[in-house]
């Protein structure tokens, strides 16, 4: 028996293993579909424009991209579904360089020259990346405002539109009628049907990729329409794929003293698209080890992955590849099919590799009109949604858009389109990196502090009696909140320094809000140290909220008074330091029948009436006093503890505090005026004691003693008008 249990486990974890191997090679050859067409497509882009003998070559290229940067990467980085392949966002940069050389006298009548410095460049843009990932530079470059990466990208995105266009239209001399012409327009047609085609399959289902579905529907199309109008111009197929692999091919020329000398001479064109590659590269795998991070809820390893990236282009830049890159919409597809391991990745790369070795007469087949279909579709996909969406809102004027900081975006994202449009790629992109720096600049030289506020302007969502809120309003003027902002460092946080010494002769507490704060450096972590110091050795209480988890061991953390989670607690905290100060009666003793506020307005005889109605309760922190949905039959006065108001909302499992109720309020009287539901939850922060007030004593009263009820009507409605002379009070501070 104990035998045949022994062999059952071993047949389950033996079965599980072949599961397991199945599931990830299937994912594997999923993500080869997806890989496919977008690697082909980005080869042709980079040399398809050295003419039509070079198609093969090109596709050719970005399949060994797909093969030796997807295996080495993932080989050399850590086991997982990311997948390095050549795109067309990333090959319009080496297609640039391409076409700047090809009308360089000394490179014209050398197209293996051109693809020798291409793969030079894509060898040191490999180079740069480990260095980026060893040196952690991708922890600054991350850090890119996101306009300059949209007009970045939304420059890609044109540029690839353009680059399959320049051969249908011709101008001036060349044109026909001396002014413009279309070249082949039937062919033009097909392409930008298809590419509509690719565009709406691609929304309609996400079976299929919308790539791969217009290469199979085009390339059945196109060869029917031959066979059915052979007059029909739609354009040639690839044509002959160079027959066998041949590593070290595309640098080899660089062996001959003439190229080299001819390379050399252009190493500082080179080098900055290597760096421009590299920082492209580099942003790209960010995003794509955030979007896998999201996928799987795994740790991420940025710096090993990032030098995996080098390490895979560099190889794809020595075995005829082209530049490669993580696309999150591959690693995305390679999850969705069941991909986890490294093991699909593999896969993918070793499909890509039987592709090219056994089926290159269908790759040669494949119509020129379809690849630039393809193109075209990965050109709309490209556009930035983020900056479209901006542009529409700023020309509608949809309200909630702040318009200064819209149009400020669509400026720096227009500067770094038309610099690429009128120049080159590279030159776009040290325009965009040009303008990251000033905007840079730009927001360290903001005052650090975006607002001073005063505790006589600005309340804690905690609701207090009469008199706790007369001694909050007398004394609001020695509670001061400084809400920071931008990067704390050493040339801003001076100036904090000296703010903070200004105010400190009229305080009693500080409250520093670092919500706004995106970093602090050393000296900013010192000098803020200093700050929060001397505010304590003067006596001053500091309080720290919305501390992040990367401040929490740095020196001023450890020496405030408060550390809490949000504005309004820290709000809250001070108040409640300010009142335990001031009060006369002992701490924790309930506030007595005849003080509180609404029964403090009533006669001796009308206390009478009401104090028999109204029900002593105890009730424990964490107490539910009433749920939201519930029937409101009764309402309560406070007389010691706090109660908090919350919602839930749909989206939501953390009910959210919208208010708070200390000693001396009432709550749950708006549902009992009304009638009907609750409209929230309310919780005790801390033990209670209340008096309870039934919809049934109340009807009595509003039947019986017409007086007293619209004495008490009154105080309901004052109560109202305060709290929402409060919140419009607190709005108006928080809008400043």
């Amino acid at each position: 028996m104990a035998r045949s249990v022994a062999i059952s486990a071993a047949a389950l974890e033996t079965n599980s293993g072949i599961a397991f191997v199945r599931r990830e090679m299937v994912a594997g050859v999923t993500l080869a579909l997806v890989a496919l067409p977008a690697s082909a497509v980005a080869g042709l882009l980079v040399f398809g424009q050295l003419g039509h003998a070079f198609f093969g070559q090109g596709i050719l290229a970005g399949l060994y991209g797909a093969f030796f940067a997807g295996a080495t990467a993932a080989i050399v980085g850590r086991s997982s579904f990311i997948f390095t392949a050549p795109v067309a966002s990333i090959a319009i940069i080496p297609a640039g360089l391409v076409g700047y050389l090809s009308h360089e006298p000394a490179f014209v009548s050398h197209p293996q020259w051109i693809i020798a410095a291409a793969a030079l460049c894509t060898f040191m843009a490999g180079i740069l990346q480990c260095a980026f990932g060893m040196l952690n530079i991708g922890r600054i470059i991350k850090f890119t405002p996101h306009p300059v990466i949209a007009g970045f990208v939304n420059s890609v995105a044109m540029l690839i539109i353009l680059a399959p266009m320049k051969q249908f239209f011709k101008f001036g001399a060349t044109a026909a009628n001396g002014f413009v012409s279309i070249d082949r327009p039937a062919m033009l047609f097909f392409v930008l049907a298809l590419a509509v085609f690719i565009i709406e399959f691609g929304h309609r289902t996400k079976k299929l990729p919308g790539a791969l579905a217009g290469l199979l529907f085009g390339t059945v199309l196109y060869y029917t329409a031959h066979l059915l109008l052979p007059a029909l111009d739609l354009g040639p197929a690839v044509g002959t794929l160079p027959p066998t692999l041949s590593p070290l091919s595309a640098l080899l020329p660089l062996v001959d003293g003439t190229a080299r000398s001819s390379t050399v001479t252009m190493m500082p064109h080179l080098l900055l698209v290597s760096f421009t590659l590299a920082v492209v590269a580099t942003l790209q795998g960010l995003l794509a080890f955030r979007v896998a991070q999201n996928l799987s809820d795994t740790p991420p390893q940025p710096r090993r992955d990032l030098i995996a990236q080098g390490v895979a282009n560099c190889a794809a830049a020595v075995t005829g590849g082209i530049v490669a890159i993580p696309p999150p919409l591959m690693l995305s597809a390679c999850f969705r099919a069941g991909g986890r391991t490294r093991l699909a990745t593999l896969t993918c790369a070793l499909t890509i590799l039987v592709t090219v070795l056994f089926l290159a007469s269908a790759l040669a087949a494949i119509p020129l009109a379809v690849l630039l279909a393809m193109l075209m579709g990965v050109a709309y996909h490209l556009f930035d949604r983020w900056s479209i969406g901006l542009f529409v809102s700023m020309i509608r004027n949809r309200p909630g858009i702040d318009r200064r900081s819209g149009w400020q975006s669509l400026s720096v994202i227009a500067i770094v389109m038309l610099v690429t449009a009128l120049s080159s790629i590279v030159i776009g992109a040290l325009a965009g990196i040009a303008l990251a720096c000033f905007i840079f600049i730009v927001g360290m030289s903001r005052p650090t502090v975006r607002r001073c506020i005063r505790g006589t302007e600005i309340f804690s969502k905690r609701w207090r009696s009469a008199d706790d809120s007369a001694v909050l309003q007398r004394t609001g003027a020695r509670r001061v909140a400084l809400e920071l902002q931008g990067v704390l460092f050493f040339g801003n946080a001076d100036d904090l320094a000296s703010l903070v010494d200004s105010l400190l002769s009229g305080l009693d507490m500080i409250l520093f809000n670092l919500r706004g704060v995106t970093d602090i450096d050393a000296s900013g972590t010192a000098i803020l140290g200093t700050v929060v110091a001397r505010c304590r050795t003067r006596g001053k209480k500091v309080v720290l909220c919305n501390v992040r988890e990367a401040q929490i061991k740095a020196a001023f953390v450890q020496q405030a008074s408060a550390v809490v989670p949000d504005f309004d607690s820290a709000l809250e905290w001070m108040e409640e330091e300010t009142l335990r100060t001031a009060a006369d009666a002992p701490p924790g003793e309930p506030i007595p029948l005849d003080a509180l506020d609404m029964v403090k307005q009533l006669d001796a005889d009308e206390r009478t009436v009401l104090a028999p109605s109204l029900i002593p309760r105890s009730l424990a922190a964490g107490t539910v006093v009433c749920a939201e949905g519930e029937e409101a039959d009764r309402m309560w006065i406070i007389s010691k503890g706090s109660v908090s108001v919350r919602l839930s909302p749909a989206s939501a499992s953390d009910p959210h505090r919208i208010a708070s109720m200390g000693a001396g309020r009432t709550v749950g009287e708006m549902a009992l005026l009304e009638g009907g539901k609750r409209a929230a939850t309310v919780v005790c922060d801390e033990d209670v004691a209340a008096y309870e007030l039934s919809r049934a004593t109340f009807d009595a009263i509003l039947r019986d003693h017409p007086p007293l009820a619209r004495k008490l009507y009154t105080y309901f409605a004052r109560e109202m008008v305060q709290r929402i002379r409060v919140l419009h009070q607190d709005l108006r501070a928080l809008n400043d």
